[in-house]
């Protein structure tokens, strides 16, 4: 993607996550500002993801009131630091993990009851295409979204950043879904605000990373000796 192209989709992306999330004028405007400046820099993998170094701590302005109750300078303070993360995001490649990461993820997210085998019988799969339409065959995308909006200012009660980042970045890192048989939609072990986020930008698929029961083989029988 060129880098006018790249520019439009991050842009298209911030004004998903400011109708999503309710961005004020600045905040917009800030994070345009951003992305612009991010752009001119050579090695944008050299962009720094820490608020300290744009000159304050993200922290001290995060809450569900923000939009309202911070001044239009903080808030495109914000928009900046978001739009700059975002460009850096989209100049670093997705984690392909390794078989043996895939598996020891499995086991860490593993919830008995979401998938129709033990996790230890299990093979895994890295799939950086997944169709979102698998994924969200028993639940509509409208509900997927509404609990991503949810969360966020859940998030920001608690004194987070929200979810912003997961409309507005490339994500690196693949969901964990399992297969639960019978024409069922897979089991989600991790991954339900990313998916959400995808939906939100029209995303069609996400990488993930599948389990399945390991099938065994049948073992084959030499001829006889008489």
């Amino acid at each position: 993607m060129d880098g006018n192209s790249l520019r439009a989709d991050i842009i298209r992306r911030g004004e998903v996550a400011a109708h999503l999330f309710g961005w004020s004028e600045a905040h917009v405007a800030g994070f345009a500002q951003g992305v612009n400046e991010a752009l001119a820099i050579p090695d944008k993998t050299a962009i720094a993801v820490h608020s300290e170094a744009y000159g304050f701590n993200i922290y001290d302005y995060c809450g569900p009131d923000m939009e309202r109750t911070l001044s239009p300078f903080a808030l495109a303070r914000i928009g900046r630091f978001e739009g700059f993360k975002a460009v850096r995001s989209w100049h670093l490649e997705p984690k392909e993990p390794s078989a043996e990461a895939m598996k020891s993820q499995m086991k860490f997210w593993y919830l008995s009851g979401s998938c129709n085998f033990e996790i230890d019988d299990a093979e895994c799969e890295y799939i950086p295409d997944f169709p979102l339409s698998d994924i969200i065959s028993e639940r509509p995308a409208a509900s997927w979204i509404e609990t991503l909006k949810i969360d966020h200012f859940e998030r920001l009660s608690e004194g987070g950043e929200g979810y912003v980042d997961l409309i507005v970045e490339r994500h690196r890192d693949p969901c964990f879904l399992a297969d639960r048989g019978d024409g069922l939609a897979p089991g989600i072990f991790d991954g339900f605000h990313r998916i959400g986020a995808s939906l939100a930008v029209g995303e069609q698929t996400c990488a993930v990373v599948y389990a399945r029961r390991l099938e065994p083989k049948l073992a084959t029988q030499g001829p006889r000796s008489s």
